[in-house]
């Protein structure tokens, strides 16, 4: 399972169905990992991520990690939107477009 790192002490991973998301969930549960969100990605909602995306305060606002690149200047301006930018990495990192996303940490 591949996993993209959201810096916020969540890990992100992606799933084409969702009998396979929720067999993930038992698996990393069983792991010891606690699941925090689960959801279908056309479903994701600003406020719903917000917990979840890396955000750092700038001259003009927070702002919040564009996870294609590492530097505080190409920040996106809300949560949905960096969320996004983790979806099109763990795209990249599985070959597939992910229909449902699981977020989770360590317990």
């Amino acid at each position: 399972m591949n996993v993209v790192d959201m810096r916020t002490g969540y890990l992100l991973a992606g799933f084409s169905d969702f009998e396979s998301a929720l067999a993930a969930t038992e698996e990393l549960c069983g792991k010891g990992f606690r699941v925090a969100y689960l959801n279908e990605t056309s479903h994701v909602r600003e406020q719903e991520v917000k917990t979840f995306a890396r955000s750092f305060e700038a001259a003009d606002g927070s702002k919040y990690q564009n996870y294609h690149f590492t530097r505080r200047e190409q920040a996106k301006a809300g949560a949905k939107e960096s969320f996004r930018t983790a979806l099109e990495v763990l795209k990249e990192k599985n070959s597939f477009k992910p229909r449902y996303i699981i977020v989770f940490n360590p317990k």
